[in-house]
């Protein structure tokens, strides 16, 4: 990420909690729902911790990781309530959407076939992401 933001491209996603070189900020279970924990290196990556009911662990080039919004969260015993997020985490959950669904369609409209050449695979791959593009 950090070599995709000196290009000018920004990017935000979720990253496991045992990658290496992520920076060790405070343990998952000393959290608890709403707080956040950052850390930002070189002043352009930035690591996030957030706790919901699990801890999410994000990486961003380009969000303001002190931005916090809120957000409703249902409670088990069925109220909702208002949990403090990161301004990024949000604008992660609003266009990871649109991967979701491609994926989504993708698997329901699956055009492939099997074979044993594979470039045959290869176009039966991309030959899904056209029809599906096409239809989003």
């Amino acid at each position: 990420l950090k070599d995709l933001g000196e290009d000018g491209i920004y990017a935000c996603g979720t990253v496991n909690s045992n990658r290496k070189h992520l920076p060790k900020l405070s343990p998952d279970k000393s959290m608890k729902r709403g707080e956040t924990a950052f850390s930002v290196s070189d002043g352009k990556l930035c690591c996030l911790n957030w706790k919901d009911k699990r801890t999410v662990h994000l990486l961003t080039n380009f969000h303001d990781p002190t931005e916090e919004v809120e957000v409703n969260r249902k409670e088990k015993d069925g109220t909702i309530t208002k949990v403090k997020c990161p301004g990024a985490l949000q604008d992660y959950n609003k266009n990871m959407n649109f991967a979701d669904k491609f994926d989504q369609m993708k698997g329901q409209y699956a055009l492939d076939r099997k074979s044993h050449k594979w470039w045959h695979r290869i176009f039966f791959h991309l030959l899904d992401c056209c029809v599906v593009n096409a239809f989003i």
